[in-house]
């Protein structure tokens, strides 16, 4: 007997999932199924998470916790998948698709079958029924019927297909699958492993795999020894702690800025640091405006800076963004005032507006103002920092700066800056 792998776009390691147990053609062995563990199982090895997948796997556990489909759509990597009619099977839209044609798409690998592909609509099917259909009242030695993050790991090098991710985790989540049969996935506990990689940027789930809990939820039981062999290098339960989630909207902008109001009491600018959501252009080195002015052919990454009603817009780095706060805040003129109140840095209003200034996608802001000594007297100036809701948290997507327009962002009437406004009070 032999094993083979049933879909090599898998990384080998998911393709255990989908390995197929052939002897020139035999047919498969049955599939065990797993006994629940009589004691919490031990873990395997050790991780020393370089790239803080613990805060990618605590959002994705509250998603799995609380059905949120869109947090699973936002954080997908697509890859192209071949139309070639065949097994594993290609995607439902590739139907009537010349051979050479692909989708983009996401691979899932099946236990003891040969796998197929799935488009972005299937994707999101199919990853809304593993959320939501579940077995009501039940449960067994794993937990209750309801999907939940069950544990993550790491296969063993051996099992691994070369990739360019500089990390790849499986998130193993688990329910109990309702019946009656026939049906897919089969009834009874199941799991379904989200492979997570890490590219650089950020974490991004690149691949599915469906079965059995057997080898996944208990690794070190004989059934699992049976039906995967010593494939794990690390292996352990889940207990992230539950995250500290935000709230979107303008409601949950409001709450957060007062974290922005108390960075600035502080004159610190760590949170803005924490915050950074690069943005990145391509630049074909030609420009004669933005961020790629004297860039050659290629990508410029960082936060937006700009100065209102003005072509002056560039990408920075985060630690000028931070510096500039400082800046701004500790060399305010504090003994001054005006009509817009004291010339210290204050968090004056907070304002949202469906496209932003830097971005296109509903964007919000918080405007501070202060007011500094000039040739001339003391003039006021304003800082608007642009904040997207991204991955259940707040995250800086630039700053902006106004001069003698500084008004348009304190009155509240600007059309052009933003649809809603409203007096910061603390």
């Amino acid at each position: 007997m032999h094993w083979r792998f049933c879909w090599p776009l898998l990384l080998a390691v998911v393709a255990a999932l989908a390995l197929v147990a052939c002897d020139d053609g035999a047919a498969p062995s049955p599939t065990p199924t797993a006994s629940p563990p009589a004691t919490p199982p031990l873990g395997i090895g050790s991780y020393a998470d370089p790239y803080d997948f613990h805060a990618f796997a605590v959002q994705l556990a509250a998603a799995i916790a609380e059905a949120d489909v869109q947090f699973f759509l936002d954080n997908v990597t697509f890859t192209e998948l071949s139309c070639v009619q065949g097994l594993p099977s290609p995607p439902p839209s590739c139907a009537g698709q010349p051979p050479d044609t692909s989708v983009l798409g996401i691979p899932v690998g099946v236990f003891q079958s040969e796998g197929f592909g799935l488009d972005a609509v299937g994707y999101e099917e199919f990853v809304r029924e593993f959320l939501t259909s579940y077995e009501v009242g039940a449960s067994d030695a794993y937990g209750d019927a309801k999907p939940l993050l069950y544990a993550y790991a790491i296969f063993r090098p051996q099992f691994e297909l070369p990739s360019t991710a500089l990390e790849t985790i499986q998130a193993i989540a688990t329910r109990i699958v309702p019946g009656p049969e026939p049906r897919f996935p089969p009834p009874g506990r199941g799991v379904l492993l989200f492979g997570t990689s890490f590219d650089g940027p950020r974490w991004s789930i690149t691949h599915l795999a469906t079965g059995p809990s057997v080898g996944f939820l208990d690794p070190i039981s004989p059934e699992a020894v049976l039906a995967l062999g010593d494939v794990f290098q690390f292996w352990a339960r889940w207990e992230g702690s539950a995250p500290a989630t935000e709230a979107g909207g303008m409601d949950g902008f409001r709450a957060f800025a007062a974290e922005i109001e108390g960075a600035i009491v502080a004159i610190d600018s760590s949170l803005l640091a924490d915050r950074a959501l690069p943005s990145a252009v391509t630049c074909i080195g030609q420009e004669e405006l933005g961020p790629c002015v004297g860039q050659v052919a290629g990508t410029v990454e960082g936060l937006w800076h700009g100065i209102w009603r003005t072509d002056a817009a560039d990408l920075v780095s985060p630690e000028q963004i931070t510096f500039l706060f400082e800046s701004f805040v500790s060399a305010a003129a504090s003994a001054e005032s005006d009509a817009f109140g004291s010339g210290e840095a204050t968090l004056y209003a907070i304002a949202s507006s469906p496209s932003g200034i830097f971005s296109e996608d509903e964007s919000f802001y918080a405007i501070l103002t202060a007011m500094f000594s000039g040739l001339q007297g003391p003039e006021r100036r304003i800082i608007a920092y642009q904040f997207a809701f991204r991955e259940r948290k707040w995250k800086l997507v630039g700053a902006l700066e106004a001069g003698g327009l500084f008004e348009e962002w304190l009155s509240g009437q600007c059309a052009e800056c933003y649809d809603q406004w409203e007096r910061w009070e603390g």
